[in-house]
């Protein structure tokens, strides 16, 4: 949530009202860690989570992890996990942590 670039905000209102935005429920505990200690505004996070689904980790999302090359410790697996389960598109910054996995498809809003 520190530093939000402009082109996430851009990018988030040009999807419009044709497809959701939203975020899997290991984001929300990583970014809402953040707030907690205080290191993220708390309010804002209430905001933008008001504002975005959350889609909980469930069967699917835990089997298509299980098919990922694994990774020891790395949250972004199961977030990739979760992305695939849905047939979501995940968008990161970080392109590099997900270039191993077939099928999932990243976009970089920062660019």
């Amino acid at each position: 949530m520190r530093g939000v670039a402009p082109q996430i905000i851009g990018r988030a209102r040009a999807i419009g009202s044709n497809a959701r935005l939203a975020t899997s429920a290991i984001s929300y505990g990583e970014i809402m860690l953040g707030g907690i200690r205080g290191q993220d505004s708390l309010p804002a996070i209430r905001a933008f989570f008001a504002a975005v689904d959350v889609h909980p980790f469930d069967r699917a999302a835990a089997d298509a992890y299980a098919r990922l090359p694994f990774r020891r410790a790395n949250f972004d697996r199961l977030i990739a996990a979760h992305a695939l389960a849905l047939g979501a598109t995940l968008v990161s910054a970080d392109r590099g942590a997900f270039a191993d996995i077939p099928g999932l498809h990243v976009e970089d809003w920062t660019v």
